[in-house]
């Protein structure tokens, strides 16, 4: 009896869990729907932020802080701020990361000129190291047997390209591809020593490189 009564406690706390995630998610879309931006990019953005969010890929209550900060802007800035989150949740980035970086410069006052300069860099690293570690490397791409080595190899792009994305914002050589693979490397290994798919991880630490780093930082510095 006492095991039964155990088993239902567990299914409610579980029931409740994941009623208040929905709650959290709901909350976030009506905010987007509210938002006065036009149409096109609401509809664009609700689906894939919804998607994101049941994924893990986006957090609610980072997602709506960042939202409630787009919408202080003019419209035409607020519509910019959701264009990044368009693009980065239509590739599947892992989100919380951007938008962590905006509400960081927002709460030091930066203008929105350099937080847009800022999240569009980030933004063309992370899809440059998503395309050239993933889409070209047959061994990192076939190590994803499960949806929890999908999420480790997101994770081990989001470090690779944060690693090259902190090194230019700080102003040091663009050109010294060998600093930025001992950045990534260093990320990479700490991620390994906690990702559920290690394998994934050592295939993301084979394919790192001087070349591809300088092949990541390029195409990501011509899309300007």
């Amino acid at each position: 009896m006492k095991a039964l009564a155990a088993l239902c406690m567990a299914i409610l706390c579980t029931l409740g869990t994941w009623g208040a995630a929905d709650s959290a998610i709901d909350d976030v879309l009506r905010y987007l729907r509210g938002m006065p931006v036009s149409q096109e990019i609401r509809l664009t953005l609700v689906i894939p932020m919804e998607q994101a969010l049941r994924a893990g890929r986006a957090t609610p209550m980072v997602t709506l802080t960042y939202l409630e900060h787009a919408s202080g802007l003019p419209r035409a800035q607020m519509e910019q701020a959701l264009e990044v989150l368009i693009s980065g949740h239509q590739a599947t980035l892992l989100m919380d990361p951007l938008m962590n970086k905006a509400l960081k410069l927002w709460a030091m006052r930066r203008p929105w000129s350099d937080i847009n300069d800022e999240l569009h860099l980030r933004l063309r690293i992370l899809l440059s190291a998503q395309d050239l570690m993933v889409s070209r490397q047959a061994r990192s791409t076939v190590l994803l047997q499960t949806a929890s080595c999908a999420v480790t190899q997101a994770m081990g792009v989001q470090e690779v390209g944060w690693a090259i994305g902190d090194h230019i914002a700080t102003g040091m050589d663009i050109g010294d591809a060998d600093a930025m693979v001992v950045r990534a490397r260093e990320r990479l290994l700490r991620l390994r020593g906690m990702a559920p798919c290690v394998d994934t991880v050592d295939a993301l630490l084979e394919a790192l490189s001087p070349e591809l780093v300088r092949e990541i930082t390029a195409r990501a510095l011509d899309e300007r």
